[in-house]
């Protein structure tokens, strides 16, 4: 399914699966060719918590070598400002 060449994009929340999914990506792309980078994105609900997860995947991917994009949104503020549920 990934072909030669291409790049995969893990989406990654600093829990056990994503982070599971991340570890077997990591130790394929040189069998399978392709490049892999990480994204996290911290969405500013669970506070202190959140900025643990963030660490963590940060620390994971600078030494496993893995390119890692973080993302931060203020989901409250953006929830409310438009009318909506946090899940929305």
């Amino acid at each position: 399914m990934i072909k030669r060449g291409s790049v995969v994009v893990a989406a990654v929340s600093g829990g056990s699966d994503s982070m599971a999914m991340l570890h077997i990506l990591d130790a394929l792309k040189d069998e399978l060719g392709f490049a892999l980078k990480a994204v996290h994105v911290n969405h500013g609900i669970r506070g202190a918590e959140a900025d643990s997860d963030e660490q963590f995947v940060e620390q994971y991917c600078s030494q496993n070598g893995i390119a890692l994009e973080v993302l931060k949104a203020d989901v409250i503020t953006e929830a409310h400002r438009l009318g909506i549920g946090l899940e929305e």
